[in-house]
């Protein structure tokens, strides 16, 4: 069923495509800044762009797997493995991002060192800003149509809308968005006060940020995979249609 003016497939792969261009390029110019900054902040922002960038690899291959045709082995059809692989994608979110940065704020906290270069530091948080808000506004978009079809609020439409795809993506990024801001700050309360434990103290609230997305995303496609009922308004939607027919 068409519900943005293309099916809903094709946008969740465009949004995916675009999450993953954006993130990629953000990986590496965070893993270069982290590199000439010191900023375990900065290190923790680019451990998270690259596990947003594999988990949007796996949410790819979610959706291509789950166009497959039904055979005799899958009679109805391949439809979930994109609940799988965004099962996965959650995961990785939770031990690639949220403990890497998690142990690396607390090794920063033991063994503060000084950021160096905080100019580049910022640069690259503001362009890594705008290429996440690119990849945040392309799945809000999508999920904004969705919500207008079904006649729901955004909110309302993220918990309970059936393909994980662009719901991941856009919590992915919000995240990446408070994270950005959060390591920016850190930069700036650095250079102002000397002091290298707001480093440490981002990085910490960066990995527990990941983590509390990990798990809502984790227990969002654990009750997909486990077939919980259809939304109500799915389910009136499916009575009125029932009722129509003679």
């Amino acid at each position: 069923m068409e519900r943005t003016g293309v099916p809903e497939t094709d946008a969740s792969v465009r949004t995916v495509l675009v999450a993953v261009a954006a993130n990629l390029l953000i990986a590496v110019a965070k893993g270069v800044a982290a590199t000439v900054t010191g900023s375990a902040a900065m290190l923790a922002e680019a451990t998270h762009s690259i596990a947003d960038t594999c988990n949007e690899v796996l949410l790819f291959v979610g959706v291509r797997r789950g166009m497959r045709p039904a055979d005799d082995r899958h009679p109805l059809g391949y439809g979930q493995a994109r609940f799988f692989w965004s099962l996965i994608a959650a995961v990785g979110i939770f031990v690639v991002g949220g403990l890497f940065a998690i142990n690396d704020g607390v090794q920063s906290l033991r063994h503060p060192e000084p950021v160096t270069n905080v100019g580049v530091g910022v640069a690259v948080l503001l362009a890594s800003a705008g290429l996440e808000g690119w990849s945040w506004r392309t799945a809000r978009r999508q999920l904004r149509a969705e919500a207008r079809a079904r006649h729901l609020d955004l909110g309302r439409h993220v918990v309970t809308f059936s393909d994980p795809l662009p719901t991941t993506v856009f919590l992915e990024d919000s995240a990446a968005l408070v994270g950005l801001a959060l390591a920016l700050v850190a930069l700036l309360l650095h250079t102002v006060t000397g002091s290298a434990m707001w480093d440490g103290a981002a990085s910490l609230l960066i990995g527990l940020l990941l983590i509390g997305v990990a798990v809502v995303l984790m227990r969002r496609s654990g009750g997909l995979l486990i077939d919980e009922a259809a939304p109500a308004d799915v389910q009136e939607g499916l009575r009125q249609a029932v009722a129509a027919e003679p």
